[in-house]
């Protein structure tokens, strides 16, 4: 993104304050970049200041100029409760002020206007689990053929969707954009900022039961993202989702349905776990080596391909799509040394937790097991019901010892002793007190399965595992 400050005014009805005296034309100085946080501001940086429930953007406005933003876009309320404070601050790093309503819907009008003017086709994934990783394949086959862009962080919030779209250049002839959502009406917000022209749900499930009460509510919500696209466009579901099948989708016209999975992707033959290493895919007749592990990952797979086939890319570049991704920290990775670590910690469900566990449970000489699993947040008042069913599932795998880490897994605990669950079990809600009890039960030859909520930071683990 490239835009002059004058230009930002005229898009977001800013109006421009405290130029430094040196700098007369700075309203025709360029922005080339757009930051939500100060610490990655950088020479002819725009810095939004948002107010969040911990930290003011307004606060750190010294950092963000002192950095190199040129340019700030701040709240007219601010402006009036401190004006001269924030003049003096933009005075002294020769930057400018642009005083709007809001800055986060300035942002938005900004990210809109530079959508529209990209020629590049856009595919929105959303779902309650996989979407990252479904994103990351379809981005990956795409690149083989055309340029493609995707974010280069998990940008898929009212925040995060408008950075990405704002780095879409020219040259990109796609764009694979995620779209997450927290509350109820976030998803029309995102879809009018994002317009695809096709989007993917990959899964409903339990994820953020507390803002949508029903996984019927995150199913209505989850499809309103089809409502927002045009004439020759496709919605991609999958095959088992009765949610979505049975319900009254909101297609617009001449959108086209299209489902994926095991029996309604063209040409998918099946596969076969590789274990660690991931899995043989058969489809048209090829054999593609899946790095991921787990079937999970698996029907991600299947939902790239389907889209993939339906955007006309063939079958030589899906293929080389699918072998060149790689997993990235807290999402199916595996770090093997001494022991086997699987960092899965980056965000947890109930569906994701089952697949995980059900994964290892399937290994063939897997060795011993021990599994380290955090609260899964976010579940509202299904949350005590959600751990405690988790039981029976870590029953199932029987790992050779549970180690419990939150305040919410103890309903786990509760519901493991009660089972007559022989294997050696802690529940605690000390970090200090999980971190010593794992290092000294693990040896040699071990695999530690880490998986929880990104709020509990179970990744914290990895590290001292390593050295252990």
């Amino acid at each position: 993104m490239t835009v002059t400050i004058e230009a930002l005014a005229a898009l977001t009805g800013a109006r421009l304050v405290a130029a430094g005296p040196d700098r007369p034309h700075a309203p025709q100085a360029s922005l080339r970049r757009v930051v939500v946080d100060s610490r990655a501001a950088c020479a002819d940086s725009l810095f939004v200041a948002l107010a969040g429930s911990r930290a003011d953007g307004h606060d750190f406005l010294a950092d963000a100029f002192a950095a190199g933003a040129a340019a700030a876009l701040v709240a007219d309320r601010q402006w009036q409760a401190r004006g001269a404070a924030l003049q003096a601050v933009a005075r002294r790093y020769r930057a400018t002020l642009a005083v709007v309503d809001d800055p986060l819907q300035a942002l938005h009008r900004l990210a809109e206007a530079h959508r529209s003017q990209s020629e590049a086709e856009r595919v929105a994934v959303t779902g309650s689990s996989g979407k990252t990783t479904t994103r990351r394949i379809l981005a990956s086959i795409l690149k083989q053929c055309a340029p493609t862009y995707e974010a280069e962080r998990n940008y898929n919030s009212v925040i995060g969707l408008p950075l990405a779209l704002l780095g879409i250049e020219p040259r990109h002839r796609m764009a694979v954009l995620e779209l997450g959502i927290d509350y109820r009406g976030e998803m029309d917000v995102l879809g009018r900022l994002a317009a695809p022209h096709h989007a993917l749900i990959t899964a409903i499930g339990t994820a953020h039961l507390a803002a949508f009460e029903s996984r019927a509510t995150i199913a209505a919500e989850k499809a309103r993202v089809l409502a927002h696209l045009p004439r020759g466009g496709h919605a991609f579901v999958p095959e088992s989702e009765e949610l979505l099948i049975r319900s009254r989708l909101p297609l617009p016209p001449e959108v086209a349905l299209v489902r994926f999975g095991p029996t309604t992707t063209k040409g998918y033959e099946g596969s076969e776990s590789l274990g660690f290493d991931g899995s043989t895919i058969h489809w048209e007749g090829l054999q593609i080596h899946f790095p991921l592990f787990g079937n999970h990952n698996v029907a991600n797979v299947l939902a790239a391909i389907t889209v993939a086939t339906t955007l006309g890319v063939s079958a030589a570049a899906i293929k080389r799509g699918i072998e060149a991704m790689e997993a990235v920290a807290g999402r199916s990775q595996v770090i093997r040394g001494r022991l086997t670590i699987v960092n899965d910690a980056y965000n947890a469900n109930p569906e994701s937790m089952a697949a995980a566990l059900t994964f290892l449970a399937d290994l063939p000489d897997r060795g011993r097991v021990l599994v380290v699993l955090g609260s899964m947040l976010e579940l509202g008042s299904a949350t005590q019901a959600a751990h405690a069913a988790l039981a029976e599932v870590i029953a199932a795998a029987d790992p050779d010892a549970v180690f419990l880490f939150g305040a919410e897994t103890a309903a786990t605990a509760h519901a493991l002793q009660a089972s007559g669950f022989g294997r050696p079990v802690l529940w605690t809600t000390f970090y200090a007190e999980l971190e010593a009890a794992v290092i000294e039960s693990v040896r040699a030859g071990d695999t530690v399965l880490l998986k929880g909520s990104r709020g509990v930071a179970l990744d914290r683990l990895v590290a001292p595992l390593q050295a252990a």
